[in-house]
């Protein structure tokens, strides 16, 4: 799991002891397809309301099942044909709901709802013996971030840092080129491939 100053044993996945908050739900594909269809529900539900055509929203909704179904095949194709299971955060971690869905393992300097923002040096050693020992090809880090604790940890140990986006929010450049939920999820994948 994600690090804790108090318990170095979060740092090792353990999710039946680490009783972790994340409320991003939406970075694994499945929780994001229920949120879109409770949406699509509402929507629809709106327009019957004032008898008007929702098959739109209908046609709209199952083009978009379709392109997210397509997503996280090829996730699940990437994370089967990695040798390792492994991420490394050099920030907060907001992909509880991600990791857990794709079988993946982690460790990162913070946890995702973490008001910390200099991680102890005790935090730091821990994160570059895992870097060093694992052989992690990348340390992420979120959109938005400062990048100074991936930034610090890439000096140390010479590894390239990458951005995966946690789609909490999006910056005026992706809003003005049409980014969405699908698009940056794309980017993560070509990150993921990185990464593993």
């Amino acid at each position: 799991g994600a690090t804790s100053d108090d318990d170095h044993d979060r740092h090792d996945h353990d999710h039946e002891e680490d009783a972790e908050y994340d409320e991003h739900i939406w970075t694994s594909i499945p929780n994001a397809k229920i949120i879109l269809e409770v949406i699509k529900d509402a929507l629809v539900e709106y327009r019957i309301s004032f008898d008007e055509d929702y098959s739109l929203i209908e046609d709209n909704y199952n083009e978009y099942v379709v392109l997210m179904d397509e997503l996280d095949e090829e996730i699940r194709e990437v994370v089967a044909s990695s040798e390792t299971k492994y991420l490394l955060f050099g920030d907060r971690f907001a992909f509880r709901y991600f990791t857990d869905e794709y079988n993946l393992s982690y460790s990162a300097a913070f946890t995702g709802c973490s008001t910390v923002t200099e991680p102890s040096l005790r935090t730091m050693t821990f994160l570059t013996k895992r870097i060093k020992d694992s052989g992690v090809p990348a340390i992420l880090h979120l959109e938005g971030s400062s990048k100074k604790v991936a930034e610090s940890l890439s000096s140390e140990t010479k590894v390239p840092i990458l951005e995966f986006n946690s789609m909490q929010n999006i910056t005026k450049n992706d809003f003005e080129n049409n980014e969405t939920y699908i698009t940056i999820m794309k980017r993560n994948i070509e990150v993921l491939r990185s990464a593993l």
